[in-house]
């Protein structure tokens, strides 16, 4: 990871769930999509860990709004021997990938750190376990996150009831700072 420029890091502490939980996709030809993908630290060790099958794919999706944070992901793009020909990148929100581009892709994992409001992340779960597939893994992070300056923005609640409305389709694996199902 130390060839890539990051600016902060978020990943590290949930490192071992990605390691834990995505093992079983390590070299084989999944599709993975990643909702919220900032500067790429997260999307960067899977192309480097997981998906190292040359069949395997990442798709992000991210508005990245800030010119700066996109600049320094297309940076670490770059960087990324495999980011050339198994990195597909949306700039577009969420919901604009699944109802405009998203054209019955199917994926194997689905990581969502997007927009944190509950509206966002209520809707990006709907959408994203809709495109998952059987057996797939779905993991949201910052569940405990609250905005400081506005703290009724947190993900918790969005994520509380799509778990209740989908608890006969879904295995939790881990509900901590990250919350990691897996579609039955």
């Amino acid at each position: 990871m130390n060839k890539y420029t990051f600016s902060q890091d978020w990943f590290t502490q949930g490192k071992h769930l990605f390691e834990k939980h995505l093992a079983e996709f390590a070299d084989a030809p999944v599709q993975f999509l990643e909702i919220g993908n900032y500067e790429g630290r997260s999307a960067f060790w899977q192309l480097d860990n997981i998906l190292t099958n040359p069949l395997a794919n990442l798709t992000c999706v991210d508005p990245q709004l800030d010119p700066v944070i996109r600049k320094r992901f297309n940076q670490n793009s770059y960087l990324c021997e495999r980011a050339t020909n198994q990195l597909t990148v949306f700039y577009n929100t969420s919901l604009d990938y699944f109802l405009k581009y998203n054209e019955g892709a199917r994926f194997d994992f689905i990581y969502v750190d997007g927009a944190h409001d509950q509206e966002s992340v209520l809707q990006d779960a709907v959408l994203a376990f809709n495109t998952l597939k059987s057996g797939g893994v779905l993991a949201f992070d910052d569940f405990e996150w609250r905005d400081p300056a506005n703290p009724e923005i947190r993900p918790k609640e969005a994520i509380e009831g799509f778990l209740e409305c989908y608890k006969r389709k879904l295995a939790v694996l881990e509900k901590d700072y990250q919350v990691w199902l897996r579609k039955l």
